[in-house]
């Protein structure tokens, strides 16, 4: 993988400048579509309360988001995608700037990028014992790959977040649904080529892949692929309906 040149880090950031005036403008209305009904999936699962973003200025979601090989998928036939955060910094209460690279087959792309936090909400449900609140956050991103480097383009699009706070304080990451068969940091949205501006929807997050029509579910939150799909980078997982269980 490369290593980033002062003028790649000049071009990436003048895209994401140039990204940061309305990034859902630049979403099309079939994702923008999907993230909305996404989005009240959600709500209706987890009922929640709407919270201040003032409440942010005293949380740090910094260390939720490091995360190495996220995977999800790019292209309407679900190629199979990895994304690692290597670094991620709070820069405001609700903006965060993260680097980290892209990974296609064999192909891996640096990218910077930013998430701007735009909800806040906390589960009006009682929490578990030792839990004082819980709740999500949603957030836009943009993330540009390095402009330089092979097949690169601009990530946009929505992300969920689930936290909690102890009765000692301090915002902790955890996985809802439990670790066993909980997911967290699921992405929705696009991507598009800055070469031939070709627009590919992505999803991608820890445990789950919100939204993936083609990349089937069974059981408690056990990944199963459409036989369709399985050679298209998910030959580790099971074919669905191959297991004689189901």
């Amino acid at each position: 993988m490369q290593h980033l040149s002062f003028k790649s880090l000049c071009l990436m950031a003048t895209f994401l400048l140039l990204g940061l005036t309305s990034s859902a403008q630049n979403i099309s209305p079939e994702i923008l579509s999907k993230t909305e009904r996404w989005k009240k999936e959600i709500y209706s699962k987890y009922p929640s309360r709407r919270l201040s973003l003032d409440n942010l200025s005293k949380l740090d979601f910094s260390s939720f988001w490091v995360k190495e090989y996220q995977f999800g998928y790019i292209g309407t036939n679900y190629q199979r995608m990895y994304m690692t955060f290597k670094k991620v910094r709070k820069v405001s209460a609700t903006e965060y700037h993260v680097s980290g690279f892209s990974s296609v087959k064999n192909n891996y792309c640096d990218f910077t990028g930013r998430f701007k936090i735009v909800e806040l909400d906390q589960l009006t449900s009682r929490p578990p014992d030792g839990i004082a609140k819980e709740g999500y956050i949603f957030a836009e991103f943009i993330i540009d790959e390095n402009p330089q480097q092979k097949s690169t383009g601009i990530f946009r699009g929505t992300l969920m977040t689930y936290w909690y706070t102890s009765q000692n304080g301090g915002v902790k990451f955890d996985y809802l649904g439990g670790e066993d068969h909980g997911y967290n940091n699921l992405f929705i949205g696009e991507w598009t080529s800055y070469n031939n501006g070709a627009v590919k929807p992505v999803g991608w997050g820890l445990g789950a892949i919100p939204l993936a029509e083609g990349i089937l579910y069974e059981g408690d939150c056990e990944i199963c692929i459409s036989s369709k799909y399985y050679n298209n980078g998910w030959s580790d997982f099971e074919k669905c309906g191959s297991h004689s269980s189901r």
